[in-house]
């Protein structure tokens, strides 16, 4: 299974589903799961808690939590405000990719308050950043030093505690946006906050809940994927990747038929029975009405073709360390340089553009955890596809 595509929602595991275990406890509240592409602000320090079906009770996640996750089975808690404490948590997200320069991005996410937060506030906001924040050796003071790009509109105050509020905005990258961190940028004495329950509490505190964390270009193209070739019988996917950031804004036909719908997400899978056209509409809440198209041709030949091109492809060294070659033996047009690589259950572990120079390219794979991975690289016959394993 092979999916050459443009990133569109860049951070990575943005609906906190994707956990591996955790490696010295079994799954608990006090010992979550690790997630993926996520972590608290020093990497050195452990995340807080995460609320995923496969070790809580949903909705009942917590002693004093009672949602239930906007999408899927996980969502995220931060600290955010204690009166006279400056004690707050911060969750930092890898981007798939460092953000381009100049580019317009819409940022998204949604909220609520743990349900025992005596106020809520309205300091709460989005930071992106680079590698300086490696050198952050105090993660639970407030960071009052770096201004988030987005900022939730003061005197807009979270306090549901039930439904997930939606918080948005936009910004233009500089270009070495390779971090994003979520959190109260204010110290405790100014963040402005408000009463949930009546009377007023005498220890106003407040903790956040977070789901469902998109960061997508705002002129981001409706993209069908290239044309493909499917064997009589068979299946192939079109599209992007499924991800909640744009299931909902994209919607297939089957031409001649754009009328009817034959499904609502960023990618499905199709199996035509004669050579098909398939048509995207993508309308983001960000950007204009985007279309495309793709045409999937029913013959064996092509596939020939592309089986052909995963051949020609050599990885080195294989298991990888640090680094991985990557190397064609015969003339292959790499048409944007855009790798992806993906885990042995097909998951979107990372989206990045390298530079080929004579059929060669080098990618780091030291931040990869050890296993056994599929890399896919797009060209212009095709998407070629070999495996490689990364070792410690």
């Amino acid at each position: 299974m092979t999916r050459g595509q443009q990133i569109a929602n860049y951070v990575t595991n943005g609906s906190f589903e994707i956990l591996k275990p955790n490696s010295t406890h079994p799954p608990s509240m006090a010992f979550p799961p690790v997630l993926i592409g996520w972590s608290a602000i020093d990497t050195n320090q452990c995340g807080f808690v995460v609320a995923n079906s496969t070790f809580s009770n949903v909705p009942l996640t917590s002693p004093c939590d009672y949602q239930w996750p906007r999408t899927g089975n996980g969502f995220v808690m931060n600290s955010v405000f204690i009166q006279n404490y400056n004690t707050w948590s911060y969750w930092r997200n890898r981007l798939k990719t460092q953000l381009v320069s100049g580019v317009q991005y819409c940022v998204k996410y949604h909220v609520n308050v743990r349900n025992c937060s005596t106020y809520g506030i309205d300091t709460y906001g989005v930071y992106f950043g680079d590698n300086t924040l490696d050198t952050i050796t105090k993660p639970y003071f407030p960071k009052t030093y770096l201004t988030p790009q987005i900022s939730n509109p003061p005197g807009n105050f979270i306090t549901d505690t039930l439904g997930w509020t939606p918080l948005t905005g936009t910004f233009t990258a500089s270009g070495n946006e390779k971090y994003l961190v979520i959190g109260n940028f204010k110290s405790s004495a100014n963040t402005t906050y408000s009463p949930i329950v009546q009377p007023p509490q005498n220890n106003p505190w407040c903790d956040i809940n977070i789901d469902d964390v998109s960061v997508i270009p705002v002129e981001l193209p409706a993209y069908a994927g290239p044309d493909q070739y499917c064997i009589p019988g068979d299946s192939v996917y079109i599209g992007r990747l499924q991800d909640f950031a744009t299931d909902s804004v994209c919607v297939w036909y089957k031409l001649p038929n754009v009328t009817t719908a034959i499904d609502t997400a960023s990618g499905l899978w199709v199996k035509p029975v004669v050579t098909t056209t398939y048509v995207v509409r993508q309308q983001l809440e960000c950007s204009a009405l985007k279309w495309d198209t793709v045409v999937v041709y029913q013959t064996a030949v092509g596939v020939q073709s592309v089986q052909s091109l995963s051949n020609s492809l050599k990885l080195f060294p294989n298991p990888s360390n640090d680094r991985l070659n990557i190397s064609f033996s015969s003339i292959v047009d790499v048409t944007d340089g855009q790798i992806t690589i993906t885990n042995n259950l097909g998951q979107l572990i990372r989206q990045e553009t390298v530079e080929f120079k004579i059929n060669t390219a080098t990618i780091d794979t030291k931040n990869l955890d050890e296993g056994i991975y599929q890399i896919h690289i797009r060209t212009k016959v095709g998407t070629a596809t070999k495996q490689f394993t990364k070792v410690n």
